[in-house]
């Protein structure tokens, strides 16, 4: 979560709580902010956004790197756009490498 937060930091995630059930595992619950009246993003778009944060495509799969980290999963249904056409990542995987 803190990784994810340097990385997009006008979508971090805040702490919420905890949830689970008696005698089962139990799980945190993380909170985003509400992007209103967006769109997810092109791939395209997806690429220039990426790039201008420093950030290469490393691979065709919505893979990127940069020399401190590895993020994936960054395709049109994790990444959406506001009216103003700012984009938000909002649900990727982040390794440092």
């Amino acid at each position: 979560m803190l990784l994810y937060n340097l990385i997009f930091p006008k979508t971090t995630y805040t702490f919420f709580g905890f949830t689970g059930y008696e005698n089962r595992s139990i799980m945190p619950i993380i909170r985003q902010s509400l992007i209103k009246d967006s769109t997810s993003a092109t791939n395209i778009e997806i690429e220039t956004y990426m790039a201008a944060i420093g950030f290469m495509k490393a691979r065709a799969d919505g893979c990127f790197e940069n020399p401190q980290s590895l993020v994936w999963d960054i395709v049109p249904r994790n990444v959406l756009k506001d009216k103003d056409g700012n984009i938000y990542i909002i649900d990727v995987e982040i390794k440092r490498k």
